[in-house]
C-alpha cells in the first residue's frame, strides 16, 4: 500500500469517516477527493472501509461522527495552513486564513539552472505544487522540460523568448499537463510570477 505524504493514522482515519458520513463541507470534501485522486492508497483503502461500515446513503446520513471529530479536523486543517506558509515571511492571520507577505522583504533562492533565481510564495503539499517568483538574469536560458501538471506564467517585466513567441510585460502563458517545452530564454532578463508542479521533469 502506497503511504500517504498527508495524514498519520488518526487523521486518516477521521478524513474517511467524516466523507463516508456525510459530514464533511463541499469544500472538504472535494479536498480529500482530490488527495485520493493524486494515489493515496492508505487513504483510499481507508475510505473504502468506511463506505463499507456505513453502507448506503440513508445510514451514512443517520450516522453521527464521534464527538469533537470536527472540531480536531478543524483544527488540524488550521495547522496544515499555517505549517504552509512557515517559510513564507510575512503577516499571518490565523484566525481568518489569511498571509500578506511583501516580497522584497523575501531573499531569492539559488535554482540549479544558471542566471535563475526565485522566491517560493506558496506550496500545496499535497499536490506538490508551487506558486513562486522566478528571475532570469540577461541572457539565461531555461532548458526543456516536461509539465507534470498544469503551468501558468505571468510576465510581470522584461523578456522571454517562448517556443519562438517573444512574450512581453502582461503576457500569459498556460502549459497542459503532459507538454513539453523546449528552452526558454532571455535577452534583456524577465521577472515571472509562475504557478507550476514541483515534479516537472528537465529534459536537457
Amino acid at each position: 500500500m502506497t503511504p500517504c505524504e498527508l495524514f498519520n493514522d488518526n487523521d486518516r482515519g477521521e478524513w474517511a469517516a467524516l466523507y463516508a458520513s456525510g459530514a464533511l463541507s463541499d469544500a472538504e470534501k472535494l479536498s480529500f477527493e482530490k488527495h485520493i485522486k493524486t494515489g493515496c492508497g492508505a487513504c483510499a483503502s481507508e475510505l473504502a472501509a468506511f463506505q463499507a461500515i456505513f453502507g448506503d446513503l440513508a445510514v451514512a446520513a443517520s450516522a453521527a461522527p464521534p464527538a469533537n471529530l470536527r472540531e480536531r479536523l478543524s483544527a488540524r486543517m488550521q495547522a496544515d495552513s499555517a505549517a504552509s506558509h512557515a517559510d513564507v515571511p510575512g503577516i499571518l492571520l490565523q484566525n481568518v486564513g489569511l498571509l500578506i507577505s511583501r516580497s522584497d522583504e523575501m531573499p531569492w533562492q539559488a535554482v540549479p539552472v544558471p542566471g535563475l533565481s526565485s522566491k517560493t510564495l506558496y506550496v500545496d503539499a499535497s499536490r506538490k505544487y508551487a506558486t513562486s517568483l522566478v528571475r532570469m538574469e540577461p541572457g539565461a536560458i531555461y532548458p526543456a522540460h516536461r509539465h507534470n501538471d498544469v503551468e501558468e506564467v505571468f510576465l510581470i517585466e522584461g523578456d522571454l523568448l517562448v517556443e519562438g513567441v517573444h512574450m512581453r510585460r502582461g503576457d500569459y502563458c498556460r502549459s497542459t499537463p503532459g507538454s513539453i517545452h523546449g528552452a526558454a530564454k532571455t535577452t534583456g532578463g524577465v521577472l515571472l510570477l509562475v504557478f507550476s508542479s514541483q515534479n516537472d521533469e528537465l529534459l536537457a
